[in-house]
């Protein structure tokens, strides 16, 4: 049996991220962000911000950008960024405000409140 996943060897697609190797053929598999063409032997982008909000990316995303893997997001006014992963999301921007002997600290990223005395 020949091995397919062998670099080089005929019928291996190098955009095929995880080759497994199987009696008279192989298998393709994809890492995270991407999916398995047509063709059965490579791995394209996944366009998560053709899909709804929600669901196919973070409803937390204002405006979707596509990305290789995953996608990033850009931000209303008043939102930071968060794209540290493979997918991007939108937090509220911290704010302090001051009471009569009491600060009151805004969580961004859990939308909750606490107070400081």
């Amino acid at each position: 049996d020949i091995n397919e996943c062998e670099v080089g060897e005929e019928g291996y697609d190098s955009d095929c991220h995880n080759c497994n190797n199987t009696k008279g053929s192989h298998t393709c598999s994809c890492n995270r962000g991407y999916k398995l063409s047509s063709n059965g032997k490579s791995c394209i982008d996944v366009n998560e911000c053709d899909g709804v909000n929600g669901t196919d990316y973070n409803q937390d995303c204002h405006h979707c950008q596509n990305a290789e893997p995953g996608y990033t997001c850009e931000c209303n006014d008043g939102y930071e960024a968060d794209n540290s992963n493979l997918e991007g999301t939108c937090v509220g921007k911290c704010e302090k405000q001051s009471g009569k002997r009491e600060l009151l600290l805004l969580s961004c990223k859990r939308s909750n409140a606490r107070k400081l005395t």
